[in-house]
């Protein structure tokens, strides 16, 4: 028998495609119509849900209603399997992964917890945690959960100004530190700490530093004395400091002395009875940095963040290749960062493994082939550097520069040709195995560890150009979306192999419902054509509100629904692309407003700049910026017009700032913005933006006042010379 002719097979199922691609899928199912504002009442727009939701929410596990019980069932069912790992620094180098299985930490957890109810600590009272992302963090977290004690993490990247301020704010009594914060925490401009009860560094305390603690009466504790803790009714020892002939005896005897009856427990071989939450309990409080004021602490409770698991279990049951307790998610993303704490608890929920970076991102592609995640999570700036080739993926891109130029073509013909078939609907991993085999596999996937299947990008928008080529050359399902602290860092989530949400954050998360209000000084209609407004969420992983400023609640808070500030267009499909920010606007002396942050990742895509910053006055007509050159390609330019120096010296040159700012032009004009959106003037600034100068958030976002501050002599000169007549970069 002749076998059948597979070319029509291939045909009908590319015809099937085609098909497939040129009909518009939706994503979301409306629930509620929109209303006409009334009565001094802006307009809504209709209630969407996620289509995974469109019968209902998905119920949570009736086993899993705290966040200690996420932890307390996966230790009950995953003892054995490897659960926080790190590297330790031997011989002048960082050796490979040792890991702590959920047993061990779940010993440990209840260790540290029984010291710290033996300390004093009760349920409610404010547990600070400081420092960078290590397993002593999750540890200090997981004791908090199993005690009803509320988790207030510090920004590892935030000055001592915030964290005292969030010490006092938070009334903290208790601080887990990272050995290089003791200092912070300690300094005399941090007068809060004074009211510490205990601190419990990550490791070990200099001599100096118990000194310096004890002199404003903080008891000091190594991490491995707190494990070890012996407590009397009204004091408290570490076991270093009993004779061992009285340990022994006093662990077996209660018995009372001079009238004062003493207990004594070893933290460590006699846990205290665990005091588990409540749903409707504080889990933690999170503050977010802000960009400008002091930070405001978001109330989280137990069933906002079980609620967000339980939305990540049914989505992530839609992907082909199902989470197993075999994958891995490396960590890099502050702690204290709400992207970062719910996928960590959600590996925990599955049983999974969470592998900490060794401290430094510009070397953490040694971490990612060291420890070959299945799972990688960022914000846009991480992962617009794997498309630059700069500094923590510098390998990436810069692999193929160090093709020759046929390699380099046939890698960009590879390209097209893939995103082609992506583009007609074929799935990632069915697009084009041979692209994969011969250049993305090498070039990219390699470098990235070699197992990545999945990447997420949150905190802000991704360009549609870098997410395209995650999609194309990662070898992984890229997904992105959009959230805050106050909605658990989930309010928008994209779908996997959907070439078409590219450019947008996604439907409504599968938890929670979403609809858009009218801005009407903004001149935004959610029931216009485009529909667009304000972002607001409802659902239960919204917060609870604002600690200690219920006014701000009152305000962001209106009816159930979480006003987020940020501006939206819903699309036709159902999905929402972010467009503006409601309250970074400037409007310019003609009377025009000017959406900041919308410029900003505008001009950001110019090949030249790094980094960008647009400041506009009400009182003038034009707008200026603050560049960081991208350095690499600042050292091209002077290579090929002759200019020598330092890339500091380099951008001192007023050469090298006329070609910024006509690259700017070029760029605005590309993207058909308007004139009064043209940069007119700009001021080069070698260093990077960033958190160490307070003139960014941990999370990347501009402090806008303190940026204004920090460069306002230079802004007053460069608009006397604009002013001037002159469009003379300066």
């Amino acid at each position: 028998m002749q076998s059948k002719d597979p070319k029509p097979y291939i045909l009908r199922s590319l015809l099937l495609q085609v098909l497939r691609a040129s009909r518009m899928k939706m994503f979301s199912v409306k629930v509620e119509e929109g209303r006409e504002g009334r009565d001094g009442n802006p307009s809504v727009g209709p209630v969407y849900r996620n289509l995974l939701a469109k019968n209902g929410f998905p119920p949570t596990d009736a086993d899993m209603c705290t966040a200690w019980d996420v932890f307390r069932v996966s230790h009950e069912k995953y003892p054995g399997n490897r659960m926080l790992g790190w590297r330790e620094f031997n011989d002048g180098k960082f050796g490979p992964y040792i890991w702590k299985t959920y047993k061990e930490v779940y010993e440990e957890v209840m260790h540290i917890g029984s010291a710290l109810r033996a300390s004093g600590a009760e349920p409610g009272s404010r547990i600070g945690i400081y420092g960078s992302n290590c397993p002593q963090w999750i540890v200090a977290m997981e004791a908090c959960n199993a005690h009803s004690l509320i988790c207030v993490p510090l920004y590892d990247t935030l000055g001592p100004g915030a964290v005292n301020f969030i010490i006092g704010h938070a009334e903290i009594d208790f601080v887990f530190v990272q050995d290089k914060k003791v200092k912070e925490l300690l300094d005399p401009e941090c007068t809060h700490a004074k009211r510490l009860k205990m601190i419990v560094c990550f490791t070990s305390l200099t001599v100096e530093e118990k000194k310096k603690a004890a002199s404003i009466e903080v008891k000091p504790y190594s991490w491995n004395e707190f494990l070890h803790m012996v407590s009397f009714k009204y004091h408290i020892l570490p076991v270093s400091d009993i004779h061992p002939s009285l340990d022994c005896y006093l662990t077996c005897r209660k018995f009372d002395l001079s009238g004062v009856e003493m207990i004594v427990r070893r933290g460590k071989d006699y846990p205290s009875e665990l005091s588990p939450p409540q749903p409707l309990n504080i889990c933690t409080i999170m503050y977010t940095s802000g960009t400008s004021g002091d930070p405001k602490g978001v109330i989280l409770t137990h069933e906002n963040i079980v609620t967000c698991i339980g939305g990540l279990d049914l989505f992530m049951d839609q992907f082909e290749d199902k989470m197993t307790v075999d994958d891995v998610y490396i960590s890099f993303l502050p702690l204290a960062h709400i992207l970062d704490r719910m996928i960590e608890e959600y590996f925990f929920h599955k049983g999974a493994s969470v592998g900490y970076y060794h401290g430094d991102l510009n070397a953490l592609k040694d971490d990612l082939m060291e420890l070959k995640p299945t799972f990688l999570a960022g914000v846009p700036r991480v992962f617009e550097r794997i498309h630059e080739g700069m500094e923590v993926f510098y390998s990436v891109i810069k692999a193929l520069e160090e093709l020759n130029p046929r390699r380099r073509a046939i890698f960009h013909i590879l390209y097209k040709y893939k995103l082609a078939w992506l583009n007609l609907g074929f799935k990632q991993k069915n697009a084009s195995w041979l692209a994969d085999l011969l250049a993305f596999r090498k070039v990219v996937k390699s470098r990235l560890g070699g197992r990545i299947r999945l990447i997420v990008s949150g905190g802000a928008p991704l360009s549609s150009e870098v997410e395209e080529f995650l999609r194309v050359t990662s070898c992984a399902f890229v997904l992105q979306g959009y959230g805050l602290t106050e909605t658990c860092g989930l309010t928008t989530v994209g779908f996997p192999d959907e070439m078409s949400l590219l450019g947008t954050v996604g439907s409504a998360f599968v938890s929670s419902e979403l609809r858009l209000e009218e801005v009407p000084e903004m001149g935004y209609d959610p029931l216009g054509d485009p529909p667009r407004g304000e972002i607001c969420v409802r659902g239960k992983t919204a917060f609870a509100g604002y600690y200690k400023n219920p006014e701000l609640t009152r305000e962001t808070l209106i009816d159930g629904w979480f006003h987020t500030g940020d501006i939206g267009e819903m699309l036709p499909n159902g999905v929402v692309k972010i467009i503006d920010r409601k309250k970074n606007l400037v409007k310019l002396s003609q009377g025009e407003y000017v959406a900041l942050e919308y410029l900003e990742k505008v001009y950001c895509i110019t090949p030249i700049v790094e980094d960008i910053w647009v400041y506009g006055d009400s009182f003038k007509s034009m707008l200026v910026a603050v560049v960081v050159p991208h350095e690499e390609n600042t050292l091209r330019w002077a290579h090929q017009n002759g200019h020598r120096g330092s890339f500091s010296e380099l951008c001192s040159l007023n050469q090298l700032q006329d070609y910024v700012r006509l690259e700017l032009k070029s760029t605005a004009e590309r993207n058909k913005l308007r004139g009064f959106e043209h940069i007119k003037g700009v001021i080069l600034e070698p260093q990077q933006f960033d958190a160490g100068k307070d003139l960014v958030t941990p999370t990347l976002k501009k402090k806008r006042g303190i940026l204004f501050k920090c460069y306002k002599g230079e802004i007053d000169e460069l608009y006397k010379k604009l002013s001037g007549g002159r469009t003379t970069s300066y």
